[in-house]
């Protein structure tokens, strides 16, 4: 191990076949963040899995955030109005010809044998008497977060 020459603190350093060389600390949350990934993946048809689908997913998100870059605000206000016809058309008009709203199927698992895709935040509704959860879908919080950070960034 060498250390990573810093104008802070030197970091230990490791050097791996494939990769190369990285730093201790990336190794170890690496290695966490696969352990959590797999204990989902085993448990995701647990009744408590929302929880751990919801921090894959948040964590998604961010990083997603921090990639894209919008080029500027007309791209911006293309994508949220195009994500917002996208999300009326298969929300409320697919009923009207699949005789089912298709991305809520898709987002309940319907016809998967209740396999849920985690593309959602799901919370459940404890004070409901027929219980169930509520959603959000990824695009719903990503495309106005890219607009977001755009304001962030400008």
């Amino acid at each position: 191990m060498t250390p990573l020459k810093s104008k802070c603190s030197p970091q230990k350093t490791v050097r791996l076949p494939v990769i190369g060389e990285v730093t201790i600390v990336s190794l170890g949350v690496f290695l966490l963040c696969v352990v959590f990934a797999v204990l989902w993946a085993v448990y995701r048809r647990a009744s408590y899995s929302w929880v751990g689908q919801n921090i894959l997913g948040i964590c998604m998100m961010i990083n997603v955030l921090q990639l894209a870059r919008l080029p500027n605000i007309k791209v911006a206000t293309a994508l949220l109005c195009c994500a917002f016809v996208y999300d009326i058309f298969w929300v409320f008009i697919s009923p009207l010809i699949f005789h089912q709203s298709v991305m809520i199927a898709v987002a309940k698992g319907k016809n998967s044998g209740g396999e849920a895709i985690p593309l959602l935040l799901r919370i459940p509704r404890i004070v409901d008497p027929w219980g169930g959860y509520n959603m959000i879908g990824f695009g719903d919080i990503l495309f106005p977060g890219l607009l977001i950070t755009f304001a962030y960034r400008y």
